[in-house]
């Protein structure tokens, strides 16, 4: 699991710097388990690459280590470097980003240990009710250490332990449910830990135990008016209530021919300022003008392009300052579409994951155009993907993409 002493020591003297404890004890319990071809998240260098780096700091040349990855960006310690505490540098292509972590190191720790778990073969969740009574068990009969008694935050019950003993890694957090999660590419301690308490396995020879009670079974959205139903419930709860002074609002040629979609459409959103006010701005009612059959429905921020709408013949128009183009996409399917789109303007919390099979056990599937789209109302997330890659989440909780995580077993991208 770890390097030997010897290779961390050579690694020091190449370059010229005592590498910090808590570096030190990463790369010697867990570095293999880190290497930059097992772990997605947080990955070490194994020691022969690990180089010196520069940052300068009130004029001043400090000399620390660079020795990881995450995503994109290359990870460097400097000790000492703003005269009082030990720093961990985000190193991106075009610029230095400082960290502003409580305890960098700690942090540091953390999030290694936890890309350790992910990649491990096997792993459990311990349920207990008294963590430290738990804790206490597991460090007599496994010989659990603690990795320099990591807080994740202050006044935070969370921390790290590792057994050589059994090369298994631990995570604890007892204000999250009394939280315990072990993990190891060896079986034998995890089933010794089976038979002392009640557990629940979340990962078996690599592939992920999903309770498939967290699925979604939500009945799927067959129409229109479900569709877009389900996705206000997504944005703003299940207390809909209708407009339809709403309606009266438009003018009288246009009351006469309007779509029934449109209608329905600003019936739900009249009120909900934020639909009208995303990456597009929606035309409200009143403001509507008919010309030749046509309304302008909407006008991307920067007004570069315009879109228009056929009203008899529910046909959608592209417009920009050279070109009038007609869209290959019905007017039910734009509405949710542009539903879908204003709603990254003003959902809080966003992130993409790989499109896969076990994402979608947690949802209700439907296309709208050349998207589509992702929609757990009880969990109140809502998303869609152009391809067969990606997937763009999003919530007003962060707590409700957490837990989709965790039920997942998935690793999401957090913007």
């Amino acid at each position: 699991m770890g390097y030997d002493e010897a290779e961390i020591s050579a690694a020091e003297n190449r370059c010229e710097y005592t590498f910090p404890n808590t570096i030190k004890i990463l790369f010697t319990t867990i570095g293999k388990e880190l290497g930059l071809t097992k772990c997605r998240s947080f990955a070490l260098y194994e020691p022969t690459q690990i180089k010196t780096a520069t940052a300068v700091w009130d004029l001043k040349e400090c000399i620390g280590i660079e020795f990881a990855v995450i995503a994109n960006a290359k990870v460097a310690y400097f000790e000492n470097l703003k005269g009082k505490d030990n720093v961990i540098l985000y190193i991106f292509p075009d610029d230095w980003m400082w960290s502003h972590f409580y305890d960098p190191e700690s942090d540091l720790m953390y999030r290694l240990v936890l890309a350790a778990q992910e990649n491990m073969h096997f792993s459990l969740s311990v349920k207990c009710r008294d963590v430290e009574k738990t804790l206490y068990t597991l460090m007599e009969q496994f010989d659990f250490m603690n990795f320099n008694s990591y807080k994740n935050m202050p006044e935070s019950n969370s921390g790290l332990m590792y057994s050589l003993k059994d090369h298994m890694l631990l995570s604890y957090d007892s204000d999250e449910k009394n939280k315990i999660v072990i993990a190891s590419n060896m079986n034998d301690g995890l089933m010794q830990i089976e038979k002392l308490f009640k557990v629940t396995w979340l990962k078996k020879n690599g592939a992920k135990i999903i309770d498939e009670k967290l699925y979604c079974y939500e009945s799927s959205p067959q129409t229109f008016s479900e569709k877009m139903l389900g996705i206000y419930n997504v944005y703003f709860g299940k207390n809909v209530k209708f407009y339809s002074e709403a309606l009266s609002k438009f003018s009288v040629d246009i009351q006469k021919i309007i779509p029934e979609e449109m209608k329905l459409f600003y019936e739900t959103f009249y009120y909900k300022n934020a639909v009208f006010e995303g990456m597009y701005d929606i035309v409200k009612p009143q403001n509507m003008r008919l010309v030749d059959g046509k309304v302008l429905f909407a006008e991307e921020q920067q007004g570069v392009c315009k879109y228009f709408v056929d009203l008899e013949n529910n046909v959608v128009y592209y417009s920009d300052d050279s070109n009038f183009i007609c869209e290959q996409i019905h007017f039910d399917d734009f509405l949710l579409y542009i539903l879908l789109i204003q709603g990254t303007g003003f959902m809080p919390e966003q992130c993409e994951v790989s499109r896969s099979e076990e994402l979608m056990h947690f949802f209700n599937v439907f296309s709208t155009g050349d998207m589509k789209v992702y929609i757990n109302v009880k969990r109140r997330i809502l998303g869609y993907s152009f391809d067969e890659n990606t997937v763009h989440l999003m919530s007003k909780s962060e707590s409700a993409l957490d837990k989709l995580e965790q039920d997942s077993g998935i690793l999401f991208e957090y913007f």
